[in-house]
């Protein structure tokens, strides 16, 4: 390390200033601030899940998930007492802003009706943008995502076995060896949201 450069002192350039707290814009910032809450959340009994590192949930207790992007944080739970008293928690430690209810997060748009007990989740900008980018911006959505399928999806497989395979449930000595996931097709099939065809 090094005196930065204007301000070297003449026989003292082996000298440098040691922190004692990382500095926001530090390449070890993030690290150390991921470091520090980690620790702090764990301290008040959240568990780190193995499957997404941002993710911490209540060790026991009410239901509490907490998510946490850099240093935004979003706290969920079905009681509202219980998200004061984590945000009490958090502000023992560190620095918090309140900003609400959640309505952005990561680019992702979201209202809640706690009248209906609704939540909406969406990218409306996002998609008008990707529809503008492709000339679809005119299009006219053909199935409500809430509904159900009106026709099964097509799908053209060159393989008359599998077609066979799929349309027939019965036990084939020939497929035992088939994993059961991949019969997930056949399912579909006998549901008929899809249709395969030669």
């Amino acid at each position: 390390m090094e005196q930065p450069e204007g301000f070297v002192v003449e026989g003292k350039e082996s000298l440098v200033c040691k922190l004692k707290h990382s500095l926001y814009g530090l390449k070890q910032s993030p690290r150390c601030w991921n470091s520090a809450l980690d620790t702090h959340l764990k301290s008040i009994e959240f568990v780190q899940s193995s499957n997404d590192p941002c993710i911490y949930t209540a060790a026991e207790g009410e239901p509490f998930i907490m998510g946490v992007y850099v240093d935004d944080i979003v706290l969920a739970s079905n009681s509202s007492e219980r998200v004061q008293e984590m945000k009490d928690a958090l502000a023992q430690k560190i620095t918090i802003r309140d900003l609400g209810e959640l309505k952005y997060f990561l680019g992702v748009q979201i209202t809640q009706d706690a009248s209906k007990n609704q939540v909406w989740i969406g990218q409306p900008t996002f998609t008008e943008l990707l529809l503008s980018k492709y000339g679809l911006s005119e299009a006219k959505p053909t199935n409500d995502l809430t509904g159900r399928q009106a026709d099964p999806t097509l799908i053209f497989e060159d393989n008359q076995s599998i077609i066979s395979m799929a349309k027939n449930p019965t036990f084939h000595g020939r497929t035992k060896h088939i994993g059961i996931k991949y019969h997930f097709i056949r399912e579909q099939v006998s549901e008929n949201s899809i249709r395969l065809e030669y």
